[in-house]
């Protein structure tokens, strides 16, 4: 994996909960929001692993 960080900073924020079928993190009691932090990055992954292909009959 390859990251470079190109900036960070942290300072007030606002979040965003939405409804997901998986996962109801939108149901979940925010009481408050403290802080956030913005990360600006390059991010490369390496190469993959095909765990089952779909393709093969």
């Amino acid at each position: 994996m390859y990251l470079n960080i190109k900036g960070a900073w942290s300072g007030p924020a606002a979040l965003d909960l939405y409804h997901h079928a998986l996962a109801p993190v939108a149901e979940l009691p925010v009481l408050e929001v403290l802080s956030g932090v913005h990360i600006v990055t390059d991010l490369t992954l390496g190469p993959g692993e095909v765990v089952y292909d779909y393709m093969k009959n």
